[in-house]
């Protein structure tokens, strides 16, 4: 007998749990849901019918949906309206809620699981309105709970949510976590002084959001994190230093996440690069500068109100850029990585070797150490045959000049006025023989590919300029000195202009009819231009008939020899 009702009751339940199989496949929406609400394919779901659904019964689904949202609400309501009639203190009160709201989420995790993505985003949702609210209202209205407290509220549930949309493939739950924690970490900020456990919980979220944007490819996600980090730790530090002492404990909390940040950069870059062998994208170019140019600041503030120098982080910027300048070299071409790839490391070295040099030096030896770090791009680019190396010589090149005072004994020499005359620096001596050096090596690659090719040439061109005007206003010193007391004369000071920049473009002719460097008839012709330009805007106002005889003479010769010592050699017929 007890056996009779057992088999009746085994037919009964496979009856039930056929009919309920029969209603939950004729009202799962996972088949017409969007693609953000698509969780991923289970054994459960795979087996069940597929069949298209009428519009009557995606809309009935989506009334049962906000129902129960509507529901959960409702009970998240009694909560409160029993805490605020003293039914239920504060403190249990917030307890239920956070219960209610971690319960919910714990339904959206086994509705992804069994494969209705829909059900589950709206339990998510559910979850995050409960929550995020629950968290400011009773920090900044009713002072039940404390700001650091309510920041690991508001982290705790994000990590839930992010937890969820990851394990299950929820792109829209992401979103929501993402977008709610952003909302009231800043609403937080705003009325509350926890900013240091705030900036945690944005610092958190980055983290969390560029992983899952490297486990997911989930690429939108990372940007309004990183990018509201990257301006709340910048105001933090700029308001702090322009604050009293009082305000120093914030000016150190905001230098020690700027560092933080820029260390998490770094370790990502270079796990993306080294580890996963992937390119690097628009994030990561925009992120790579945000957060050096934030740690530059940091440095910078920190270093001013503790009266502590710069050297060591210039030191540290010196040697990320050699590590850089490494993984452009030897990694990149490695790993068969893009050629955006190489550009990337090779501008964050030489950004990073910038930053360390203003960090790490001051004064005369900045301008030698850019020489000398041009004289070591030139030379590796020579070997390498990179252009861009030789690129960012010519640019150290032109860096030292200008803080040796190389570049302002040039202005001196062709802009200054006539009663002004500095001499020049042993330090911007040194560097234009630095430069000098720079351009040989630069200009005597073997590479036919690279001396034939205009825009491989540009970098030579761009230091033989800066040697030349250099000499030239070299020689204006000289012929002010020589000139004695008519050296203030302006007359004599424009011809000895006009003199020293048609001496230095014949010289360039000769030296290209004699190795035919194409640079060296660039600049020649260049400085002829200038000197017409000059010939109209100073000899002419201000010279006299001696000077401009001078000038005019001097100048139609240059026009002649350079024109007849630059055209190509033709040979004589036998």
């Amino acid at each position: 007998m007890d056996e009779q009702r057992l088999l009746e009751l085994e037919a009964t339940v496979a009856g039930i749990q056929d009919r309920l199989q029969r209603v939950e496949s004729r009202l799962d929406l996972q088949k017409e849901s969007p693609a953000v609400f698509r969780a991923a394919p289970t054994i459960e779901s795979s087996q069940a019918p597929k069949q298209s659904l009428p519009n009557g019964a995606m809309v009935a689904r989506l009334l049962q949906l906000v129902g129960r949202t509507c529901l959960v609400l409702g009970g998240a309501f009694l909560i409160r309206a029993l805490s605020d009639g003293r039914v239920l203190s504060l403190g249990v009160g917030i307890a239920l809620a956070l219960a209610l709201a971690t319960a919910s989420l714990g339904f959206s995790y086994r509705a992804a699981k069994l494969g209705r993505g829909l059900s589950a985003a709206f339990h998510g949702i559910t979850a995050a309105l409960i929550a995020y609210p629950l968290a400011l209202e009773t920090t900044t209205r009713l002072g039940a709970i404390s700001p650091p407290t309510a920041a690991a509220v508001v982290a705790g549930i994000t990590a839930l949510l992010l937890f969820v949309a990851w394990q299950h493939r929820l792109t829209a739950l992401a979103w929501v976590g993402a977008a709610s924690c952003l909302a009231t970490t800043l609403a937080l900020m705003q009325a509350t002084d926890a900013t240091g456990e705030l900036i945690l919980v944005l610092l958190l979220l980055t983290a969390a959001t560029s992983w899952l944007v490297e486990s997911r490819s989930w690429n939108g996600l990372r940007w309004p994190a990183a990018l509201v980090l990257d301006v709340v730790v910048l105001r933090t530090v700029v308001s702090a230093a322009h604050q009293d002492g009082a305000a120093r404990d914030r000016l150190l909390s905001g230098f020690l996440f700027s560092m933080v940040i820029v260390v998490l950069t770094l370790i990502g870059l270079a796990y993306r690069t080294l580890v996963r062998g992937r390119p690097v994208t628009a994030f990561h170019g925009v992120q790579t500068s945000a957060a050096i140019s934030i740690g530059v600041v940091g440095v910078i503030y920190a270093s001013s109100a503790y009266h502590s120098g710069t050297a060591v982080a210039g030191g540290v910027a010196l040697a990320l850029s050699a590590a850089t300048l490494f993984i452009a070299l030897s990694v990149v071409p490695k790993r068969s990585l893009a050629r955006t790839d190489y550009l990337f490391y090779v501008v964050m070295s030489a950004g990073l070797v910038f930053t360390g040099g203003m960090l790490a030096t001051a004064g005369a030896p900045r301008g030698l150490l850019w020489a000398i770090l041009g004289v070591c791009a030139a030379a590796l680019g020579r070997r390498m045959q990179r252009i861009s190396l030789s690129a960012y010589g010519a640019l150290f090149i032109w860096a030292g000049a200008i803080s040796s005072g190389l570049v302002g004994t040039v202005s001196d020499g062709f802009i200054g006025g006539a009663q002004r005359w500095s001499a020049p620096s042993a330090d911007g001596l040194a560097v234009l023989g630095l430069a000098l050096a720079a351009y040989l090596v630069t200009a005597t690659t073997s590479s036919q590919s690279i001396k034939r090719v205009w825009v491989a040439r540009l970098p030579a061109s761009a230091i033989l300029l800066l040697c030349a005007i250099a000499i030239a206003a070299l020689l204006v010193h000289a012929e002010r000195a020589a000139l004695g007391s008519w050296g203030t004369d302006h007359a004599f000071v424009a011809t000895g202009r006009t003199v020293a920049l048609v001496a230095i473009a014949i010289l360039l002719a000769l030296a290209h009819r004699r190795v035919q460097l194409a640079e060296l008839a660039w600049v020649a012709y260049l400085l002829v231009g200038i000197e017409s330009i000059k010939l109209i805007g100073e000899d002419l106002p201000n010279g006299r008939a001696l000077t401009l005889l001078v000038a005019f003479a001097t100048y139609g010769i240059a026009l002649i020899a350079i024109q007849k010592l630059v055209r190509p050699v033709r040979e004589a017929p036998r």
